[in-house]
């Protein structure tokens, strides 16, 4: 089953760059500009996320406010914190989140605490960026040969050097 990532940060260009390399990678990403209205589509079960990345300084609810109330309805679902304010690890202590990712990001990192957390994405169901075609017929017979010779593939017999 695909792991759903949910990132709520109200700045769009944040919410695009989060979604496009995730998506990129194989993540099913949802996005939202509102805390609100992610607490609202995973409190009413229209949304399953198996980790929230969350922006912690927006207006109406902020993050904290956010956490809170997602504690109150789930303890299971790990929270990253997203943020550019230097106290990023203290924001994710605070919260008991399960990782912290700071502004800007560093690629390798934000892949590096998803798998971490939720582990490698799911490439069986056809995200993957490579895909076994099969071999035509003829084909078969070319790399049986070519092992069988030690990789030498040979058409014509080996010439004589001229006397």
């Amino acid at each position: 089953m695909p792991r759903l990532v949910v990132v709520i940060d109200d700045e769009r260009p944040i919410r695009d760059l989060v979604s496009s390399l995730l998506t990129e990678e194989g993540y099913p990403v949802r996005t939202y500009s509102s805390a609100l209205a992610a607490l609202q589509d995973i409190t009413s079960g229209a949304v399953q996320p198996d980790v929230v990345l969350l922006d912690m300084r927006m207006p109406g609810m902020d993050g904290p406010q956010f956490a809170d109330a997602l504690r109150g309805y789930s303890s299971e679902i790990p929270i990253v914190v997203m943020t550019a304010a230097r106290d990023a690890r203290q924001w994710a202590e605070a919260i008991n989140a399960a990782g912290y990712l700071p502004k800007p990001f560093d690629i390798d990192w934000v892949l590096d605490t998803l798998e971490g957390i939720i582990g490698p994405p799911d490439v069986s169901d056809g995200a993957s960026k490579f895909a076994l075609l099969p071999l035509a017929p003829r084909l078969h017979g070319v790399l049986r040969d070519l092992g069988d010779r030690g990789g030498r593939a040979l058409t014509h017999p080996p010439m004589a050097a001229p006397a």
